[in-house]
């Protein structure tokens, strides 16, 4: 090739190139901010759908019944549950048979049927002039843990209830003396 001239050097500065346009692909249908569409650009399907009268109304009243599920169980459940036979939805609440051993699934199931102040003076069996527990609750508060904790026998359930009964009464007799 020849060398150029000066005047062909001019003729090339003088004419402008040629717009740049990007590829039909590299076109954005949304803004460039963090290459993600912004989220006001995407409609829920459930903001948008129209709803019916008795669709809104079985929500109000679902609303309703939801509240005063809420309101009374903070009423009846907001402390433990008082002693005597128990509903087994509070004693799942509770979590009264979720001890890790079987003795304190015992004790603490003891606990629910009798205050500490009731349990003062009395024993498994009521000998040695000291008023027994109830055979029937007592049966059953060995049953329940026997199901729950099967590696437990009834003695090693008895011992922990003895136990119990035993140091409610020696912090009775340390608390009357002091």
């Amino acid at each position: 090739m020849p060398p150029r001239t000066p005047q062909q050097y001019r003729d090339t500065e003088r004419q402008a190139p040629p717009p740049r346009t990007p590829p039909a692909t590299l076109q954005h249908q949304h803004p460039r901010t963090g290459g993600k569409t912004p989220r006001s650009a995407f409609k829920r399907p459930s903001e948008t759908v129209e709803t019916c009268l008795s669709c809104k109304r079985l929500q109000l009243e679902n609303e309703e019944l939801r509240l005063k599920i809420e309101e009374l169980i903070e009423n009846k459940v907001a402390e433990q549950p008082r002693p005597g036979k128990v509903n087994s939805l509070l004693a799942d609440r509770f979590q009264a048979s979720r001890r890790k051993t079987a003795s304190s699934c015992a004790a603490y199931l003891l606990n629910v049927f009798y205050t500490t102040t009731e349990l003062v003076g009395r024993n498994l069996t009521g000998a040695n002039g000291k008023i027994a527990i109830d055979k029937e609750i007592l049966e059953s508060i060995i049953n329940f843990t026997m199901a729950y904790h099967k590696d437990s026998t009834e003695s090693i359930i008895r011992v922990g209830l003895r136990n119990k009964l035993s140091a409610i009464q020696s912090r009775s007799a340390r608390n009357n003396i002091q």
